[in-house]
């Protein structure tokens, strides 16, 4: 006994230094693109808790805390089962709720229905149910079944359960009628089940680590194999599941690889996914003082579920409107600021089911309307009323200045103008009425004058008999010569308004299939300084200056493409679609290609027959097909689609009959000027029996390893008992 404590901790020792050694010198995990899914927005749980990915690939923290399972309402509540299987939801603004099952045990499924009612599947206690904000749970009647390890609910309310009972399904409908039948091709292992819109059912089957869809007549088929878990179908139809053996959210599709999604997930758990509004096209703007109109057309796709509501923001500044039609006007603007526009329409009436940005608008600019000054003038005498007579009464008076807009002169006064007594025998003068003075060149306030005593007189252009009087002279007297101060005339502005000026539609847009590409060309547009070509269906798009650039495509899809004509003020004018153009797969070489471009994997470089390995490339034009292929012989493995980067990454399976040796992986494509692209992974494939060779970092490890086990014989020699 007193020999055994020692060897017990020395034997302790080495074990913890073993597990040091291993963690110490586990080979760093391959760090992966973000990658998102478009058209959808993804909720994933991993150990770092529960991230939302948009359709744009944005990545928005949730929750700290992770979730085993996870489902999706249509107000846009995220629920989860936490790992100690509390249920909670989390809404919209970020709050937490938890909702008060009791009694659980161990939950296995998570589903929501159309009426917002939360359904709990239990290993081995039935199905609960609960409206959010009720405080009693009620339960769902199924019978034949011993243990629940899948459940959903489809878009009629019907009840689906997976049993492990040899693969058995059990559905209930809303009337209470109960189906039973045991799903083809599975082996007793079901870890997660889901429903789609079309009355199919998708099972993960553990025992087999395939995908499995079932169809209403029960034939069904094979979407993909792998360690996948976490099973989610979208409204659109795409099938999301989680792959435990690479920290991913892949989409699944009959007769193709798993497509990457979303990676660089540390332990996946769970997903929810839904699918989202295409954005709303032919957004326009019209400015207006302080604010300005934008309308737009309807969004083609609606994500599945009814648009509710479109969101106009305005850049810079942000400032929105939100409105259920197909336009609104966007108030608090500042006036002479250049804006633009763009639209996102939404299916839940929050950020959980809104579209990606719409393209934005030219730009405009709010402006405060032109106002005219109003002009005051005194009237023009009208020449059947006299003028009015002046007295000796009103001398000497100040005239009142006079403002015509936007000239101001400064009131003139003449000194009072006196003539000697003249007598005139035969004339009797009641009252003297001059007619108006005129002063050449000079517009002035009203002239005041004195009265003048004499015979009529004539100020030219008037003329009174029987005295002749110079213009303002009468002898002897003097008049002093009428002057005005010098007007001063202020120039007349206005703010300047600038009209955008739109450039020419772009004419004789002309496509030309490539190697999973597009060549796009057309004739320049007037008053244009830059061009966008858009592929349809999307998201392919590239911009240039020229009349001519390359869209990555999807081989086998057919696309149309139109270019849109930017004005240096960001007015701009849209072609007529182009002719159809689908492109072709990119040639398979007889010998693999000799390049320096080596294909990325996280496998190493060896691998047996029907085991996968992960490869992925770079350098790839957006969106285009990438072929992977095994050579000596050239067998095409795998089709894959470059992301918007131009990267890929894919799950390969090496053909069961592929002999052993050497063996190159060439991933085939183009690049983003459309000229062909090779990257090679050289790769030793092992008999079916062999160990796999060890390389890299496990050498280091087992070296490592095997100097920690030298040192624990040490160890023990030294406190082995002397049994001498």
């Amino acid at each position: 006994m007193h020999g055994w404590l020692p060897r017990t901790a020395a034997a302790a020792a080495l074990a913890l230094a073993l597990g040091g050694t291993a963690t110490l010198f586990r080979p760093a995990r391959t760090a992966a693109s973000s990658g998102h899914v478009p058209r959808a927005v993804v909720f994933v749980a991993d150990t770092s808790g529960i991230v939302r990915v948009g359709p744009d690939g944005t990545r928005t923290p949730v929750s700290d805390a992770g979730a085993r399972l996870m489902a999706l309402g249509d107000d846009g509540s995220l629920y989860a089962v936490r790992g100690d299987d509390k249920i909670v939801q989390i809404r919209p603004d970020g709050a937490d709720v938890s909702l008060p099952f009791a009694d659980l045990g161990l939950a296995t499924g998570l589903a929501v229905d159309r009426d917002g009612i939360v359904y709990v599947a239990t290993r081995d206690r039935g199905i609960r149910t609960m409206k959010p904000g009720a405080v009693k749970q009620g339960s769902v009647a199924l019978t034949g079944l011993r243990f629940i390890a899948g459940m959903a609910v489809d878009e009629a309310g019907t009840v689906h359960a997976a049993s492990t009972d040899g693969g058995r399904i059990v559905s209930r409908t809303l009337a209470g009628q109960q189906t039973s039948s045991f799903a083809l091709g599975l082996y007793g292992r079901p870890v997660a089940l889901a429903a789609d819109r079309g009355s199919n059912l998708y099972v993960v089957d553990r025992d087999t680590d395939r995908v499995i869809r079932i169809g209403p007549a029960g034939k069904h088929a094979t979407l993909g194999s792998g360690g996948f878990d976490g099973l989610a179908v979208a409204e659109d139809g795409g099938v999301y599941a989680t792959d435990l053996d690479n920290d991913r959210v892949v989409r699944l599709a009959e007769g193709a690889a798993p497509a990457p999604m979303v990676t660089g997930l540390t332990g996946v758990t769970a997903l929810a996914v839904r699918t989202v509004p295409n954005p709303p096209t032919e957004v326009k703007a019209a400015a207006g003082d302080g604010q300005a109109e934008v309308k737009w057309f309807g969004a083609t796709g609606n994500g599945g579920r009814p648009i509710n509501a479109y969101v106009v923001t305005a850049s810079p500044g942000g400032r929105t409107c939100t409105t259920a039609g197909d336009r609104c006007i966007v108030t608090g603007l500042i006036n002479d600021v250049s804006y633009t526009f763009s639209v996102r329409a939404t299916n839940t009436g929050n950020e959980i089911g809104t579209s990606i940005p719409s393209l934005s608008t030219a730009v405009v600019r709010p402006q405060a309307p032109f106002t005219e000054v109003p002009t005051s003038s005194s009237p023009e005498p009208d020449a059947a009323t006299p003028a009015p007579s002046t007295s000796a009464s009103d001398a000497p008076s100040a005239s009142s200045p006079v403002t015509v807009a936007p000239i101001t002169s400064a009131p003139v006064s003449m000194p009072p103008v006196t003539s000697p007594s003249v007598s005139v025998p035969s004339v009797s003068v009641p009252s003297v009425t001059s007619a108006p003075v005129s002063v050449p060149s000079v517009t002035s306030a009203p002239v005041s004058m004195p009265p003048v005593t004499s015979a009529p007189v004539s100020m030219p252009p008037v003329t009174s008999a029987p005295v002749s009087i110079p213009p303002v002279t009468s002898a002897p007297a003097s008049v002093a010569p009428v002057t005005s101060a010098p007007a001063s005339v202020a120039p007349v502005t206005s703010a300047p308004t600038t009209t955008p000026v739109k450039p020419s539609a772009p004419g004789g847009v002309s496509v030309r299939a490539g190697y999973s590409s597009i060549d796009v060309s057309w004739a320049a547009s007037d008053g244009a300084v830059r061009y966008r070509a858009v592929a349809g269906p999307g998201p392919a798009m590239c911009e240039t200056s020229t009349t001519n650039c390359v869209l990555g495509g999807t081989a086998g899809t057919s696309y149309t493409v139109k270019v849109l004509a930017f004005g240096d003020t960001g007015a701009w004018s849209e072609s007529v679609a182009s002719a159809v153009v689908t492109p072709v797969l990119p040639p398979i070489a007889a010998e693999p290609p000799r390049t320096g471009l080596k294909l990325g994997t996280d496998n190493g470089a060896t691998a047996r027959p029907g085991h996968a390995i992960v490869v992925s490339g770079t350098g790839y034009a957006a969106h285009s097909t990438v072929r992977i292929s095994v050579y000596s012989e050239p067998v095409t493995l795998v089709d894959a689609v470059a992301d918007e980067t131009g990267a890929f990454r894919v799950r390969v399976s090496v053909p069961e009959n592929l002999s052993a040796g050497a063996h190159s992986l060439v991933a085939s494509g183009v690049d983003p000027s459309g000229s062909v692209r090779a990257m090679r992974l050289d790769l030793t494939v092992a008999h079916a029996g062999d160990p796999l060779p060890v390389t890299g970092d496990a050498v280091l490890v087992q070296v490592l390893a095997g100097l920690v086990f030298v040192i624990g014989g040490v160890l023990l020699r030294r406190v082995r008992p002397d049994r001498r």
